[in-house]
C-alpha cells in the first residue's frame, strides 16, 4: 500500500465514529444519520439495537402536500423527530403518541448552535416523562433529556454564560445517571457512552 494511501485510509479511520458513538447518535439524531452495524454489539444489545431499525425503517412518511422548501425542512425535522421516538417501542401506541409529543414540542429543525433549541427539547423531554408515567418512552427520554441538557450546556459555554452552563451540566448529570440505570440493555449502553464521551457530538 502507497504511503497515499495509508494516509487515506488513517483519515478515514480517524473520522469514522466508534461503535459506542454510532449507537449514541443513532438514538439521540436518526438511524438515517448514522451508519450501524447491529453484528459489532453484544447480544442483548445487538438484539434491541436490531428491533430499533426495523421499526425505525418501518416507519415512512406519509406523502407532503405541496410546500414550500423552507416548511419542508420543517416538515421533516418534525416526522424524522418522531420516528426517532416511535422506534423506541415495540408498542401500537408509539407512532401515534410520538406524533403527538412531537406536535406539542414543535422541535427546531436548525439550533444554529443556540442554547434555545436543545434547552426545550430537555425540558419537554423531562415534563414529558413526569406527566405522562407510563409512556413507551419513558426510559428513552431520559437519555433524550441528558444528551439534549448536554448539548445545552456547551452552548451556554460557548456563549460565555457560566451560570447557565452549569446548570444545564447539573441537570444533565442527573438524567445521565437515570438513564445508565436503564433496564433496556440499548439505552444503559448509550447512556455509559454519553458520559463517557461528555460532549454532544462525536469526536471527529
Amino acid at each position: 500500500m502507497t504511503p497515499v494511501l495509508l494516509i487515506a485510509l488513517a483519515l478515514s479511520l480517524a473520522a469514522a465514529p466508534s461503535s459506542a458513538d454510532a449507537l449514541l447518535d443513532t438514538l439521540v439524531w436518526g438511524a438515517d444519520r448514522v451508519k450501524i452495524n447491529p453484528s459489532g454489539y453484544p447480544t442483548a444489545v445487538r438484539k434491541e439495537l436490531t428491533a430499533y431499525l426495523q421499526r425505525y425503517a418501518a416507519l415512512k412518511p406519509a406523502p407532503a402536500p405541496p410546500m414550500s422548501p423552507e416548511f419542508r425542512m420543517v416538515a421533516k425535522a418534525r416526522y424524522d423527530y418522531g420516528r426517532r421516538l416511535a422506534a423506541v417501542s415495540a408498542s401500537p401506541q408509539a407512532p401515534a403518541l410520538a406524533s403527538s409529543f412531537v406536535e406539542s414540542l414543535q422541535p427546531c429543525y436548525e439550533w444554529e448552535g443556540m442554547p434555545e433549541c436543545p434547552q426545550r427539547e430537555a425540558v419537554f423531554a423531562q415534563n414529558y416523562r413526569n406527566t405522562h408515567p407510563g409512556s413507551p418512552f419513558h426510559d428513552y427520554l431520559f437519555l433524550l433529556e441528558a444528551h439534549r441538557w448536554l448539548c445545552t450546556a456547551e452552548a451556554f459555554e460557548f456563549a460565555g454564560q457560566g451560570e447557565a452552563a452549569q446548570s444545564a451540566r447539573q441537570s444533565y448529570q442527573n438524567a445521565a445517571a437515570a438513564a445508565r440505570k436503564s433496564k433496556s440493555p440499548l439505552l444503559s449502553a448509550a447512556a455509559a457512552r454519553l458520559v463517557e464521551r461528555g460532549a454532544c457530538f462525536a469526536p471527529r
